[in-house]
Parts: C-alpha cells; sequence; structure tokens
C-alpha cells in the first residue's frame, strides 16, 4: 500500500513468455503472466496519458508525480532497485531514499558541496580535496583526492549508522590514479572508531604483495577481501 503524502516508486515490467512484474520502492512486489491481447499493439499507441486512464477518462491520479520514465527494455532488478535509490531529493525529499531502499547517507559529490542526499543528512567537511569530472563526464562529478594526510573528508557526529553486528552494504564508484604500493592501502570509505580494534567498517583497496591486489571490507575485527585489480584512471563501482 502505497502511503498518503509519502513518495513510492513503482515500476511496471514486462518481460518475455508475457511475464509482467511489478516493483514497490525497488523491491519485486508481484509478478504475474498475462496474454498478448492485453499488450498495446503498434496500431493501438497513439496517445500518450499521465496521471489519467488510457481507456477510461474518469480515472485521475491524485497527488504528484515526478521523474516518469519509459524504457525500450526491460530494466533489471538491480537497475530498478538503483532508479529508487537514485531519487532526486528535490523533488522527492530525504524521507523517500531512506524509505524506499533503507539507503542512510549519498554523496554524489556533484557540486563543490558535499551534502548527503541520504536519510540522515550527514554533510561531510571537505579538507582539501578538489572537485574532478565524475563518472558520466559532468563537472564537478567528483570529488580528486591526492593521497596525502590532508587530502580526504569527514564527518564527526554521523550517528544513526551501522554498529556491531547490524548488517550494512558501503559502496562507491572509484577512479585509482595509481595502484597502491606493497603494503599500501587506499581506504575508500570507513566510519566508526579511529582505534583499528573499534572500527565498525571500512572498505579498502590495498596490495598485500608484489602484483597482488585486493578489496577488502572490514567489520569490527573481521575481515573479506576479493583478489581483484582495478583499472587505472577508469571507474569501477566496488
Amino acid at each position: 500500500t502505497a502511503a498518503a503524502n509519502t513518495w513510492t516508486h513503482a515500476t511496471m515490467v514486462c518481460r518475455g513468455s508475457n511475464i509482467w512484474s511489478l516493483y514497490i520502492n525497488g523491491h519485486l512486489a508481484a509478478r504475474g503472466d498475462g496474454s498478448a491481447t492485453q499488450r498495446p499493439n503498434a496500431n493501438a499507441i497513439t496517445q500518450v496519458f499521465v496521471g489519467r486512464g488510457a481507456g477510461a477518462i474518469t480515472e485521475f491520479f491524485t497527488g504528484a508525480i515526478s521523474d516518469l520514465r519509459l524504457y525500450a527494455r526491460a530494466l533489471s532488478d538491480a537497475e530498478i532497485n538503483q532508479l529508487a535509490q537514485d531519487a532526486d531529493e528535490n523533488l522527492v525529499g530525504k524521507s523517500y531514499n531512506r524509505r524506499a531502499t533503507e539507503l542512510l547517507s549519498h554523496y554524489e559529490f556533484d557540486s563543490l558541496g558535499t551534502g548527503d542526499y541520504g536519510g540522515l543528512g550527514h554533510a561531510v567537511t571537505n579538507s582539501s580535496a578538489g572537485p574532478v569530472d565524475g563518472k558520466e563526464g559532468d563537472y564537478p562529478g567528483a570529488v580528486g583526492l591526492d593521497g596525502t594526510s590532508g587530502s580526504f573528508l569527514e564527518q564527526t557526529a554521523a550517528i544513526g549508522l551501522p554498529t556491531g553486528a547490524q548488517p550494512r552494504t558501503l559502496c562507491a564508484f572509484v577512479k585509482p590514479n595509481r595502484q597502491p604500493a606493497v603494503g599500501g592501502r587506499y581506504p575508500i570509505v570507513s566510519f566508526g572508531s579511529t582505534s583499528t580494534l573499534f572500527k565498525s567498517s571500512e572498505l579498502v583497496y590495498y596490495s598485500p604483495g608484489s602484483g597482488d591486489y585486493r578489496i577488502s571490507m572490514t567489520k569490527i575485527g573481521d575481515s573479506v577481501d576479493a583478489a581483484v585489480t582495478l583499472p587505472i584512471r577508469s571507474w569501477t563501482q566496488v
């Protein structure tokens, strides 16, 4: 049930074999089979209505509609979830992203500002990092870090992030300028205590040996890593 006066992301997808899927806030809510005769045919598509039913002029939407999209292919589950979590705060408000996918913090770095577009609203303080081109060529669309002790961003009162054994997901697009040296570590994001023992979470790219590069996620003293070599000067999502 869509809540009144609250933004909800709804998606309908038709895949092969007449399979229709309905997603609410990025999550699959229903799936069913439909006959081919229920699909619009080439001769029937002459009008598009927003907020009005195509077959009944007495059916009208009451409320607001934003970010309407039509695709000529079936989006994947991951793409639909991405659309739900990437809602523009200026259109739908901060509460939308957190309600849709439990997104807590979202830093787009799409301006000289360092605002948090997620539900927590924890803006970060910029030490000496500068704006650079983003993954889609937009400027400013990312934050440039030079690997020195003064080039980072921080939030010293990030209340509300997961702690202990609570579930969490950390992700970002990264574009390293060079590979880490042996024993070197490129922290992507970390939060928790400054003490290594009590650190809540850290996502890091590092090199434990010559030619050996890894992505690691650390949580309260435990860690898991994967052997992967990130391309230099190319964007990768981790």
